[in-house]
């Protein structure tokens, strides 16, 4: 942490639809750090995604700088943001609460690009993405439990369960009472 003691390096993951990307811009603003959407190293226009050479080297020159708020699950590369987080808030929301934040954000957003995205990306509604927000917390779930364990123990945790208490987040950052608050 900087000589203030102000957490500088925030990771933020959880289900599509639960309001991570969101939550990382607003923190952005708040603290003046900057975001990093996962979202915008990983995929191409038209939704293709680089290759695994090319994620990681994209992911390990984004922890290595000094300042950022990186929001996106991408499980496979956890064990690289996770050493270097100081903080690490887990949407972990009920499946439900995902999903409908997912068919909120096609229903306005629909054949457009968030900003969150690469241009070429519009924003859609599929079966293989509707399986994995309703696969999410019996076949991913378990992943983030083991990278935070693994990789993240070092870091202040904030693990969110209801999508009320998001808003809480901003004053558990700057509060930093323990290692963990599970709400």
């Amino acid at each position: 942490m900087a000589e203030t003691g102000a957490i500088e390096r925030i990771c933020i993951v959880g289900c599509s639809g639960t309001g991570k990307s969101t939550l990382a811009r607003q923190l952005g603003a708040r603290l003046g750090l900057p975001v990093i959407h996962l979202d915008q190293l990983f995929w191409l226009p038209g939704w293709v995604g680089v290759d695994r050479a090319t994620e990681i080297a994209r992911q390990q020159a984004a922890a290595a700088q000094p300042r950022w708020i990186i929001d996106g699950n991408f499980g496979g590369t956890m064990a690289i943001r996770f050493p270097r987080a100081q903080a690490i808030v887990w949407l972990d929301l009920p499946t439900h609460a995902a999903l409908w934040g997912v068919l909120r954000r096609v229903a306005h957003l629909r054949g457009r690009t968030r900003a969150d995205l690469p241009e070429g990306c519009p924003e859609r509604f599929d079966w293989p993405f509707t399986k994995w927000v309703l696969e999410f917390r019996d076949k991913h779930r378990q992943l983030v439990e083991r990278m935070l364990e693994q990789h993240g123990r070092h870091a202040r945790l904030i693990q969110i369960r209801r999508r009320k208490d998001i808003a809480l987040v901003p004053e558990l950052l700057a509060a930093a009472k323990g290692r963990a608050d599970r709400l």
